[in-house]
């Protein structure tokens, strides 16, 4: 079981992206019901999420306690992995070109100030604290999108490993 300490540090880490991701998700469905081009975003969500979980599970009953699960579970980590694998490399490259060019993130605080400047003031929040604040999630989110896809790299090649937990039915 020491070969998968790495792997279920991984999980572990991602779950809590798990759980805030589902959040969102859910209120990213709410908000597609009164604007349908928030389908596509609440879908990509609802993948990570649905993957996030299916593979945690298939870890824990299938690789460590050789529980024998359906066949359609394995197609259903594979479906959400591929589409976490997209989101994932999306996000990645959205980080690093957002990070390599730094005056995006001053230019959108100062489009969030001039839209949003009487809000801003009763919070007091200032040019710079909201330039922190995309700076580090966009940190965060290039972070969480390495880990997804090392996560989902590995996997697959579980999924592959372990092909004789899923019955053939």
């Amino acid at each position: 079981m020491k070969q998968f300490t790495f792997y279920n540090i991984l999980s572990w880490i991602m779950l809590p992206f798990a759980i805030l991701f589902g959040i969102f998700a859910a209120f990213s469905v709410l908000i597609a019901l009164a604007n349908p081009t928030a389908l596509i975003p609440a879908f990509l969500l609802i993948c990570v999420v649905i993957y996030l979980f299916t593979s945690r599970n298939f870890f824990q009953k299938g690789v460590r306690s050789a529980r024998s699960l359906k066949r359609s579970r394995k197609d259903l980590i594979k479906v959400n992995a591929y589409v976490s694998l997209l989101c994932g490399g999306y996000w990645l490259v959205q980080g690093v070109m957002a990070i390599t060019n730094p005056q995006v993130f001053t230019q959108a605080a100062q489009q969030f100030m001039k839209v949003n400047a009487e809000a801003a003031q009763q919070v007091h929040m200032t040019e710079g604290m909201i330039v922190r604040i995309l700076t580090g999630s966009t940190y965060l989110l290039a972070l969480f999108s390495v880990v997804l896809l090392i996560h989902i790299f590995l996997t697959l090649r579980l999924l592959k490993a372990y092909d004789h937990v899923f019955n053939k039915e």
